[in-house]
């Protein structure tokens, strides 16, 4: 329980670097459909570490460099 609240919290931290917010309210789901990884939705933007997205990105590329 405490090492959750502790990820938790040190998710919040990095968060904050990340978006320059001076608060972070964490909600968190589980969504079977990105495969892997995670979404972080803020009031102006989407960063998407999810693994869905990076497939998502490389069958992007091979269509542009591949002729098939």
């Amino acid at each position: 329980m405490h090492l959750q609240i502790y990820k938790k919290n040190t998710l919040i931290k990095k968060l904050k670097e990340l978006t320059n917010a001076r608060e972070i309210r964490l909600v968190i789901k589980v969504d079977s459909s990105l495969i892997g990884g995670f979404l972080i939705k803020t009031n102006s933007k989407i960063i998407d570490f999810t693994v869905k997205n990076q497939l998502q990105l490389l069958a992007k590329h091979l269509d542009s460099v591949l002729e098939i």
